[in-house]
């Protein structure tokens, strides 16, 4: 909206005495509900502080935003003459941009196409448009990243100068090619180079130094100003890459050979050049055709894809006649045993070939080469490329055949100590390097061992015999009970099935089943497991042993506890042997059964739980009934003047029915108003007994026989 025509607002509230105001999410109270904005327009708030106090207002700013993307793309530009000078303006507030300018008129590609700022010369006048497009390259938002925003608008141009133009540039040259002389026309422009398209132009160039730019795509700049406009400017850029030589090497190419050295075929890297030898074509180097002296071989190699080339030289020296003798050691025999040991063969001067046999090898290995005579030979080649040679015959003769007696491939660590024998006698035993005459398992230990004979022919100290055998210790399987306590409660009746776990020598276990039994089967004391491991890959053996002890188990049993009490009787102290263990009525902890706190029929379950001092436990339970309350009721009044009868008897029941419940086993207990007085007769003996008395008559639970009441 234009500023003098804003119309109403969208929001407008006030403090009203409450001193807050604002947006706020509920809308709640003084505050107006959320403002919906809208993407790309703008929003004022207008803050009027109207208070004649001037106590001033603080704004709290609250809620979470999240800064949208703003890769605006935009660019304003300036010319003069032909040449427009572009100013970008994109912006982006997270990150990094990268930019792509088409000037619109089709000029080559060069660095100032992705500059932020560029200064393009057009070549002909005509309105072009020009676009630039922005991408998001690094962002702190990982998703704003590759975000692409463009911009175009025209530029007019309306004169230009002559056509500028570099004349004498190839776009491609080799590393190695000769410095170039600039040209353009007209004549009487600048030259400037950008060095790998990097940065900015290098003024006051005259000639390209290829070897100095190195390679790589380079650009040259021909700028000319028109002599009747100092403000137009034609300009030509070229892009010149500069390719690499390739590096040609005559590193197989001795620095000398002797004159009798076979003919060969000259080699190169790279291959697929031209070969020279003293300026003449050739690819065969024949030291006998060329004669003594010094000769120079030349390779020139030209690079397919590129076609730029490169060469290198190297001088040789054919000589004549070696310079050195060469001769064998001294120690060198002309004869061994087959079994003695290899041997270095080191001729001198050192850096020959030794041949055996015609193969080159400088180890003279008897047991390979075997029985026999064998030709060695020495070649040494001098410093001045002729060759030095010498020969020798070494007999290989057989050696004494020796073999251990009786001794076995593997021993359990249990064996018995094994005499080391060998069926030719006076020789030397070692296990493991050390001198032995006995193979004793336990001693040695599980493992691997090497057992060694040594022996020499008393007839022929040169021709010795050695024989080695691997022998293994084995370790005895490992049996471990698993399943199976150390010891068990006699009532105990759940079934135990022990296991075990055999570890063999291969470090695999086994896991086997023991006979099942139940505690509560055996007696009272120790029983002993056993049981005997055997490793079947390498039939060694150990017997495991483990004791099981069965504990004796407590035998509770309630002291007094009945099967059934009435609903009236006296709150019973439950009671056990052994002492010390747990009482629960229905599930729930107690030591007192109140038959008042059930109802009539109801069954009751008391349990006594006790755990002996060996850990055993044990558990017995009772059903208890709570019967009902059958009981006979009489009432009876009595006036009576004490000083006219005296010892006036209140008798609760006859003497007769008395004797007749305890024939029963019943003994009555009289409670005269709730008291126990135990009296079957109570005597009225003066004015202040007068009143109203109840009696009950309970047996020894307390179970209600007989009420009375007497009014006095």
């Amino acid at each position: 909206k234009p500023c003098d025509a804003l119309g109403s607002p969208i929001r407008c509230n006030f403090a009203g005495g409450s001193g807050n105001t604002g947006l706020k999410a509920d809308g709640g109270g003084s505050y107006d509900t959320p403002l919906p904005v809208t993407e790309g327009e703008i929003y004022f708030i207008f803050i009027n502080n109207f208070s004649v106090s001037m106590n001033g207002f603080s704004l709290e700013w609250g809620g979470t935003a999240q800064l949208a993307v703003n890769n605006t793309t935009g660019f304003g530009f300036s010319k003069s003459c032909n040449i427009a000078k572009f100013v970008n303006t994109s912006g982006f507030c997270n990150g990094i941009l990268a930019y792509s300018w088409n000037f619109g008129d089709g000029s080559p590609i060069t660095s100032e196409n992705n500059e932020p700022s560029p200064i393009h010369a057009y070549a002909a006048t005509g309105t072009f448009t020009v676009t630039l497009t922005t991408t998001v390259v690094a962002s702190a938002i990982a998703s704003d990243i590759g975000i692409v925003s463009t911009f175009s608008q025209p530029v007019t141009i309306t004169k230009f100068p002559p056509v500028a133009s570099i004349t004498n540039l190839n776009a491609k040259y080799c590393l190695l090619d000769p410095i170039i002389s600039l040209t353009g026309t007209p004549v009487g422009g600048a030259f400037a180079v950008k060095k790998n398209q990097v940065g900015v132009f290098t003024d006051g160039v005259v000639k390209l130094d290829l070897l100095a730019l190195g390679v790589g795509k380079h650009e040259i700049k021909y700028t000319y100003q028109d002599p009747t406009d100092a403000n137009c400017l034609g300009i030509d850029i070229k892009v010149v890459e500069v390719l690499a030589v390739p590096t040609p090497s005559l590193s197989a190419l001795k620095n000398n050979y002797c004159i009798d050295t076979a003919p060969f075929t000259l080699t190169a890297t790279p291959t697929g050049g031209t070969f020279k030898i003293n300026n003449v074509s050739a690819t065969i180097f024949n030291p006998a055709l060329l004669g003594g002296g010094l000769h120079t071989i030349d390779y020139e190699y030209i690079e397919p894809s590129t076609f730029c080339s490169a060469s290198v030289s190297r001088q040789v020296q054919i000589n004549l006649t070696a310079d050195v003798t060469v001769a064998f050691p001294a120690t060198l025999r002309d004869m061994y045993c087959v079994g003695s040991n290899l041997f270095v063969i080191q001729p001198t001067p050192f850096g020959g070939t030794v041949r055996i046999n015609g193969v080159s090898a400088n180890i003279f290995k008897p047991a390979v080469l075997g029985v026999g005579i064998h030709t060695v030979s020495y070649t040494f080649n001098s410093q001045n490329g002729c060759t030095a040679f010498q020969t020798r015959q070494i007999e290989v003769i057989p050696n004494p055949v020796i073999s251990f007696v009786n001794l076995l491939n593997g021993y359990c660590v249990s064996a018995n100590v094994i005499n080391l024998e060998a069926n030719l006698i006076g020789g030397t035993f070692k296990i493991n390097g050390n001198v032995a005459t006995q193979f004793n398992p336990a001693v040695l230990g599980v493992g691997d061992y090497i057992v060694s004979y040594s022996y020499t022919s008393p007839t022929n100290a040169s021709c010795t015999s050695n024989i080695t055998q691997s022998v293994k210790v084995y370790r005895l399987p490992v049996a471990t009970f698993s399943q199976v306590s150390n010891s068990y409660c006699k009532l105990d009746n759940a079934l135990v099935t022990p296991k075990i776990t055999v570890l063999l020598a291969n470090n695999t276990q086994v896991l086997i089943d023991l006979p099942a039994f139940i505690p509560s089967d055996k007696s009272i004391g120790d029983f002993e497991l056993t049981y005997t491991a055997i490793d079947p890959n390498t039939g060694c053996s150990s017997v495991s042993k483990k004791t099981v002890t069965i504990l004796p188990s407590p035998l509770p049993a309630f002291l007094g506890l009945k099967n059934a009490y009435c609903q009236q009787a006296f709150p019973i102290t439950l009671k056990a042997n052994p002492v010390g263990g747990k009482f629960t009525i229905n599930n729930q902890e107690a030591t007192v059964l109140n038959p008042q706190n059930f109802v009539v029929g109801e069954v009751v379950v008391i349990s006594y739980a006790v755990t002996n001092d060996v850990g055993c436990s044990n558990q017995i339970t009772q059903s208890i009934t709570i019967l009902p309350n059958p009981y006979l009721t009489e009432a009876e009044k009595h006036r009576l003047c004490p000083a006219l009868q005296p010892n006036y008897a209140l008798t609760v029941i006859s003497e007769q029915k008395e004797k007749e419940w305890l024939s029963q086993g019943i003994l009555p207990t009289y409670y005269w108003n709730n008291q126990v007085g135990n009296l079957r007769q109570l005597f009225i003996t003066e004015m202040a007994q007068a009143g109203f008395y109840e009696v009950w008559v309970r047996d020894i639970d307390g179970c209600p026989l007989f009420k009375k009441t007497f009014e006095v």
